[in-house]
């Protein structure tokens, strides 16, 4: 959904040549709308505490994005740690907040605080709205100036428009339904726990979990065999365990029936 907005983003702010740069592992996309204007990548690992790795004093490219919380590992970086690196970044810092309606925490008022942060989110994940295709940046009025300048004249249609404006006016239905996906995540992840498998607490409508015995790829098979669909990456730093997207409660108890099932 927010997809036209970062990639509206690199053609506002960053030139041919000139480079871009995310966290790994996030979301892979943004090397391909930077390939799309001809910028550079720069890429950051992360090591066990989720600290990026070799991360200059002072970056010095054109967008930083840091997608928070993270997916697909599901972590959530605490605001301080926003905001000092918005002091670092001397270009734009976009902080991608596809998940933030699961957290406990967003970003959104570092946007007054710091006049190059600009924060994304979307409709597809917590309003289930994702074939419309709706997105949104938030930022000052100049970046949004900017954006305006070069987004197409007839990006939304009638119809997504009114979807749109329907979802943010029905609140009570929004809240109830975020509620009861955190609740069933938080469960599905005690339940993951007693089964020995690890768990990353999640700030998402999913959990990264690793089996026992760090297979990965069989347990997705088992899931598979049986029309149940988890994500596997062969990332090594990923491939050891499975991204578990949550559904309704009856859904996750068939799903961990399966696991116990290859226990």
């Amino acid at each position: 959904g927010s997809d036209e907005v970062l990639n509206n983003l690199i053609r506002a702010f960053v030139g041919e040549g000139q480079e871009i740069a995310y966290v790994q592992p996030s979301y892979s996309y943004y090397a391909t709308l930077a390939a799309i204007q001809g910028a550079k990548v720069r890429i950051f690992g992360l090591d066990q505490e989720w600290n990026l790795v070799d991360f200059p004093e002072r970056y010095q490219g054109q967008l930083f994005f840091l997608v928070n919380p993270n997916a697909p590992l599901g972590f959530c970086y605490p605001l301080s740690f926003i905001e000092e690196l918005a002091g670092r970044v001397d270009g734009m810092l976009v902080v991608d907040e596809a998940y933030a309606d699961f957290a406990d925490d967003h970003a959104l008022e570092l946007v007054r605080r710091c006049d190059n942060v600009v924060v994304t989110r979307t409709l597809s994940k917590s309003y289930s709205l994702a074939g419309m295709r709706l997105g949104l940046a938030i930022a000052r009025p100049e970046v949004i100036a900017a954006l305006n300048k070069i987004r197409d004249h007839y990006n939304l249609d009638r119809l997504a428009q009114a979807a749109a404006a329907a979802a943010f006016d029905d609140q009570d239905y929004f809240r109830a339904c975020v509620a009861k996906i955190r609740a069933t995540r938080d469960w599905f992840s005690t339940e993951l726990r007693v089964l020995n498998w690890g768990v990353i607490p999640s700030s998402g409508n999913f959990v990264f979990a690793t089996p026992p015995d760090r297979n990965g790829k069989r347990a997705y098979q088992a899931l598979f065999d049986r029309n149940i669909l988890a994500r596997h990456f062969s990332d090594p730093m990923l491939s050891p365990g499975l991204r578990i997207s949550i559904g309704s409660r009856e859904e996750m108890e068939q799903t961990l029936a399966v696991l116990q099932e290859i226990a």
